[in-house]
This record gives C-alpha cells, sequence and structure tokens, in this order.
C-alpha cells in the first residue's frame, strides 16, 4: 500500500513538474536535441499496435476523458507489467473523421536487466547513475527531494519543445524509472 502511495506522489510530482515547463528557469532549460524515445518508442512516431508488437498484449487498459461534458479527446492508460518492470503509456486517440493517436507519456520502471527496453534515444539507462544524466543531457535540470518517502527525482525540460525527461533514484543513487513526456 505504502508503494501505492509513492508511486502515485510521484506521478502526481512529475506532472506537476511538467506542467510547469514554461517556467522552468532558462539557466535550467536542457540545450541540445530534445530526448524523443524511450524504452524503443517513439513520441513522435509512435503508435499502440507497434508497442503491442514489440511488447505483447497490454497487462491493463483504462480510458478516461478528463471532461465529458466538453467532448474532450479521450485518453488511454496501457500498463504492460513483466517480471521485474513496468512500461506505462498514456495515449490520446481522437475520435471521429480524423483519427489521430499521440502518445503523450513514456514510463518505464523496474531494474536494468531489463535490457534495451531500459533507455532512452540518447542512452541513459535503468540502473544509471546521475553522473550519467549529467554527461548524456548536462548539467541543467530539476531535482526534488522528498525526504519522507526517499524520493529523489530528477527532471530535464527543453524548452523549445516543452518535452520532458524524468528519473528516478533509489537509495544507492541508481535510476529505477524513466519517464517521457511530450509536447503538450
Amino acid at each position: 500500500m505504502v508503494r501505492y502511495a509513492i508511486l502515485f506522489l510521484v506521478s502526481i510530482f512529475s506532472v506537476v513538474t511538467i506542467g510547469f515547463a514554461d517556467h522552468v528557469p532558462r539557466s535550467l532549460q536542457a540545450r541540445g536535441k530534445p530526448e524523443k524515445i524511450l524504452a524503443g518508442i517513439s513520441l513522435d512516431h509512435g503508435k499502440i499496435k507497434n508497442v503491442i508488437a514489440r511488447y505483447g498484449k497490454p497487462t491493463e487498459v483504462k480510458r478516461w476523458v478528463e471532461s465529458p461534458a466538453f467532448n474532450e479527446i479521450p485518453t488511454y492508460d496501457y500498463y504492460w507489467k513483466k517480471g521485474d518492470w513496468t512500461l506505462h503509456l498514456v495515449v490520446s486517440k481522437g475520435p471521429g473523421l480524423i483519427r489521430y493517436e499521440i502518445i503523450d507519456l513514456i514510463e518505464i520502471g523496474g531494474t536494468a536487466s531489463i535490457g534495451a527496453s531500459g533507455k532512452t534515444g540518447a542512452g541513459l539507462w535503468l540502473g544509471d547513475k546521475i553522473s550519467d544524466l549529467v554527461r548524456i543531457y548536462g548539467k541543467r535540470y530539476q531535482e526534488h527531494y522528498v525526504q519522507s518517502e526517499a524520493l529523489h527525482e530528477i527532471t530535464v525540460t527543453w524548452r523549445n519543445e516543452v518535452s520532458s525527461l524524468s528519473a528516478e533514484f533509489d537509495k544507492s543513487g541508481r535510476i529505477t524509472k524513466l519517464s517521457l513526456v511530450g509536447p503538450e
């Protein structure tokens, strides 16, 4: 139960951090090419059918709409739970004549033993340390601690693309979860 509460807090904290990406001080905005790939899935070109071909049928799918009265776009949470790792995607799908599918979030968590599925396009892996994140993405990031939950997270935000990569660290300083969010 405590683990789920921690995951909930991390998810909320990540969304809040990403929601204020426009307000990240210029000195903390990452330079260089924004990250677009996590777990072999592209934010720009990824499709659920390709993810299913790679990872198999999702363990769970949830559909939700924030404000049904305003005919908002339905959003789907896809979850894959395999051994000691999980994959979570949030996908918006446009109904009607103009159908589309946008991957809004890619999140992978677990141990480094999941292989190539546990890395970003630039080569940051589950199990890596902060020094690896800095080597790949630079020193411009936001760092967050929640002492009571032993939570340590770093978020790299690219201003031009308004995309963010968050890495959650365990007590030994190793990455246990990577989350990639695309432009709003």
